[in-house]
């Protein structure tokens, strides 16, 4: 296994979570500006009956599609510190299964937060606002109403103007990505609850990773030698001896059996991978 491509604080890219942070701070801005001016423009429509058809001719696209354009914006900057937190949590593991991780999750908001242990608050407007862009950015944000008549078309439009343009619900929005965006930061590092990693090739071939602590979920990840695979040693107690074989008196040990066990497998998929929960801990 080429060891250059784990998962690390010095790792660059994709598997750097600063430059998913800085991605989505970039995005957020533009979505902030894009917003601002859209409110410039629907403020500044005129009083005159003659100058308002004028106006509206002029700036009727952008009065539709501002207000839906920063909101798409708003989704991606909002999957950029999602994914951000999500490298955390792969630290240690090969990086080409996080390169198929990504693809899997791809803009699925809300799984993605139950993976990294984003909470939601207690009346569950997170989750419906997270469902909410995640529908923005693959259908709602970029695509037409798939309408049948023209009545449904007027009710689907006026729908999605009151939902793009209405002020409080963007505000809100923006709420949740800066705090999914402090949430991703403490992931990085949080001196008052830190993280402890425990990472080792198994046979040249394999490796093991133990995550535990910080604010993101406690989990074993391995991918299995040749020699595993020939003795078909896959469960907790194979993995307990393979760490004492390493190194008998690691912290690690104490976690065998009580946290999360995924292995990293091959797919039928073009040569893909993903993780296959091994063991789901209570």
């Amino acid at each position: 296994m080429e060891k250059d491509r784990r998962i690390s604080s010095r790792s660059y890219g994709v598997h750097n979570a600063s430059q998913w942070l800085k991605e989505g701070r970039q995005l957020r801005a533009s979505a902030q500006a894009l917003r601002e001016k859209f409110l410039e423009v629907e403020t500044s429509f005129p009083m005159n009956l003659e100058e308002q058809q004028a106006y509206l001719t002029k700036q009727v696209d952008f009065l539709e599609g501002a207000p839906r354009a920063s909101w798409l914006l708003m989704g991606y900057s909002t999957e950029m510190f999602l994914k951000a937190a999500l490298v955390n949590l792969y630290q240690g593991c090969d990086g080409e299964l996080f390169d198929d991780e990504i693809r899997r999750f791809g803009h699925k908001y809300l799984m993605l937060a139950s993976e990294i242990n984003f909470k939601v608050d207690g009346e569950d407007n997170d989750a419906l606002l997270l469902e909410k862009l995640s529908k923005v950015v693959t259908d709602t944000g970029r695509y037409p109403h798939s309408a049948q008549n023209i009545e449904e078309h007027v009710a689907q439009d006026n729908q999605r103007r009151n939902f793009f343009w209405s002020p409080e619900k963007f505000l809100n929005c923006l709420d949740l990505n800066k705090r999914i965006e402090e949430y991703a930061h403490k992931a990085m590092g949080d001196t008052d609850f830190p993280t402890f990693v425990y990472a080792k090739t198994i046979d040249d071939d394999g490796y093991l990773v133990v995550r535990v602590g910080g604010w993101l979920p406690n989990r074993l990840t391995f991918r299995a030698s040749s020699l595993m695979k020939e003795k078909g040693g896959r469960d907790a107690e194979f993995i307990r001896e393979l760490i004492e074989r390493n190194n008998p008196s690691t912290w690690a040990l104490h976690y065998i059996g009580k946290i999360s066990v995924f292995e990293d497998v091959d797919t039928n998929r073009k040569g893909r991978r993903q993780l296959k929960c091994r063991y789901k801990a209570p």
